[in-house]
């Protein structure tokens, strides 16, 4: 949090000092912390001068510099990251994943793989999660079969383009292909850059450069020069077959970044090696924490994915936000009017598991989920963030009246306290429910399918 507060003294110097409630803010220091933390803006201050505006931005702007990859629905932020410790503050950008395929993949396995990749979508605790984009490489070392693998990918994907070649004759048949849509363009190195930097300047692309990190800034600097800085860095370990050492780079250079505004653009990490499944995914996991912000893969099996991707979102949650899911009515199979009504809280990991467990079950029912302000069942009840009127309201709202004939309504365990209270305000009989959703199951054996439903 010194981090988040030093930030915060330092911006607050610009701000009018008004303390006048015009940004939403009851004071111009909780308007600073609310700007670093994303949830304000420069321009919602209404007193700032010219001036003002302008040493804002410049010291708003995060050590490492946030990149687009792609153009419109289909485009990626990667950067824009103010701390190396999340409790620091939190990240703003969750890293992206990349899933890799080979030029010299025959159309059949190609348009296979990419029909199962498209389908790389979960969703868990309330949220969609997926990989973020897919990487062509060149393996033919021929223009046209790369172009013509681009042009393929491109047209039956969602997904935003990253381009792997070391030939700017090879990279510039892609982009002919694809340069409208933005892909980033991999590798710019010391003996190569000023084609790469050319292609991308002329497309409007961002451009990954690698190099050893004692080269790094030399080779930016040539880069930047040559009048380009929408770059994301692709250190190449001396020891590239020591997964250790390519997380120290990745590590070293989010920590310039941070402490030195140095080397401060996103980073990438890519396999060289052959590993199988597991290592992959091992390997790709230890890069998303230290501190990738692009991360290239070979594996799309959703089986491996999952965990990285679960992996991804525990580490890219906000820790002062808790995780929700909206308010309102949710269906579990093929309710009709005789179905059970089951109350349950938004906190999303609640949620997350009362649905697994009915849907397990193959129960069919309704799920009222009531806002508790993102806690719990049991600290809910403590701190009463739902009650009686909640509920009433909530079943009205949700149209519950017109879907169900009976007048019955389950509730957690451990809400017994709140048993009359509910009664008395939503007019249906209120049966208290497990403690732990796992037992639903004998709760319906038990008691709901002997009521006169």
């Amino acid at each position: 949090m010194a981090v988040s507060t030093s930030y915060a003294l330092e911006i607050v110097k610009y701000l009018p000092h008004k303390n006048c409630g015009d940004c939403g803010e009851p004071l111009c220091i909780s308007f600073a912390s609310k700007l670093i933390g994303g949830k304000k803006d420069i321009k919602d201050c209404p007193h700032l001068t010219s001036n003002d505006v302008a040493m804002l931005e410049k010291l708003y702007q995060p050590p490492v510099k946030e990149i687009k990859i792609g153009i419109g629905n289909k485009i990626i932020s990667i950067g824009g990251e103010r701390v190396s410790y999340r409790h620091m503050l939190r990240f703003f950008n969750p890293t992206a994943i990349a899933i890799i395929f080979d030029d010299s993949m025959s159309p059949d396995d190609l348009n296979k793989k990419l029909a199962k990749i498209n389908n790389l979508i979960f969703e868990r605790v309330g949220e969609k999660i997926s990989i973020n984009l897919i990487a062509i490489r060149s393996v033919s070392k021929s223009p046209t079969t790369f172009a013509n693998t681009v042009k393929n990918v491109k047209s039956n994907s969602n997904f935003p383009l990253a381009l792997f070649s070391y030939d700017p004759i090879i990279m510039a048949a892609g982009l002919d292909v694809a340069g409208d849509e933005k892909p980033l363009i991999c590798m710019a190195t010391p003996d190569n850059w000023k084609a790469m930097a050319d292609l991308a300047k002329k497309h409007n692309c961002p451009l990954a450069v690698e190099a050893q990190v004692k080269d790094l800034e030399n080779l930016i600097s040539k880069i930047e020069s040559n009048g380009f800085d929408n770059i994301v860095l692709a250190p190449k370990s001396i020891s590239s077959s020591k997964y250790s050492a390519r997380l120290e780079d990745l590590a070293f250079i989010r920590n310039m970044a941070i402490s030195e505004r140095k080397l401060g653009y996103p980073t990438m990490a890519y396999p060289t090696n052959h590993l199988s499944e597991a290592q992959e995914i091992a390997w790709a996991s230890a890069g998303l924490a230290k501190y990738a912000s692009l991360v290239f893969t070979n594996v799309y099996e959703p089986y491996a994915i999952l965990p990285l991707l679960t992996f991804r979102q525990n580490i890219f949650s906000d820790p002062t936000v808790p995780a929700t899911v909206n308010e309102g009515l949710y269906i579990e199979g093929k309710p009709n009017e005789k179905s059970p009504v089951m109350l349950t809280v938004n906190f999303a990991m609640t949620y997350a598991m009362v649905s697994a467990d009915i849907r397990s079950a193959n129960i069919s029912s309704y799920i009222l989920v009531a806002n508790s302000s993102g806690y719990a069942v049991g600290v809910s009840v403590l701190l009463k963030t739902v009650t009686g009127n909640n509920i009433a309201a909530l079943i009205d709202s949700s149209g519950l009246r017109d879907k169900v004939k009976h007048g019955y309504l389950i509730i957690p365990g451990l809400m017994e306290p709140l048993k009359k209270e509910f009664e008395d305000a939503t007019k249906r009989e209120v049966l208290v429910g497990p403690i732990d959703s796992r037992f639903i199951p004998r709760f319906m054996s038990d008691v709901w399918n002997k009521l006169p439903v």
